[in-house]
């Protein structure tokens, strides 16, 4: 889709040489509905059986660890499209979708509210 750029962005693109319009194009990484396509009949069944032996608080704290390992495990795992080359170019000629700089992959955590 088509997203605004802001001001800092284009300010970090001008000094690597790139001139950035006010929106660009983001490649779609689907890394969340992915990982629950492989991995939520597994989560189900583990989270049931958690359920028999533990508190829901602990049941749902445990899972949610083991959701936040998959996506991570996802992110860093597939082939991602890569970035366009100016946007390579601004990260450094990192390309490397949602792991190049960390923020991502490390940004994945998990809350239980009860």
């Amino acid at each position: 889709g088509l997203y605004a750029v802001s001001g800092e962005y284009k300010s970090k693109a001008l000094e690597k040489g790139v001139k950035l319009n006010d929106f660009i194009h983001i490649i779609p990484r689907p890394f969340m509905q992915e990982t629950k396509m492989v991995n939520g009949k597994k989560w189900n069944k583990f989270l049931l059986n958690l359920l028999r032996i533990e508190t829901v608080s602990s049941a749902l704290d445990k899972i949610g660890n083991i959701m936040k390992n998959d996506i991570q495990n996802t992110i860093y795992n597939n082939d991602f499209a890569r970035n366009p080359k100016h946007i390579a170019k601004i990260k450094n000629g990192d390309n490397k979708p949602l792991i190049d700089t960390g923020k991502m992959v490390n940004s994945v955590e998990y809350k239980v509210i009860i």
